[in-house]
């Protein structure tokens, strides 16, 4: 689940990003929630890349 996440996150930007630039409106298309979703999946990808080396260096 480690590398799933910042692939998530990674495509949900491209969607955001895609989606501003056709021209849509923040709140009428739902822009907004494109942007908090793709900021819920990136850190949701920072936390899985910074838990795990501190649980490995808890386990050695």
């Amino acid at each position: 689940m480690r590398w799933a996440f910042p692939v998530f996150a990674a495509s949900f930007w491209i969607f955001f990003f895609v989606q501003w630039s056709l021209g849509r409106r923040w709140f009428e298309d739902g822009l907004v929630w494109n942007l908090l979703i793709a900021a819920g999946w990136t850190i949701l990808a920072g936390l899985s890349w910074w838990t795990h080396p501190r649980a490995r260096g808890r386990r050695a």
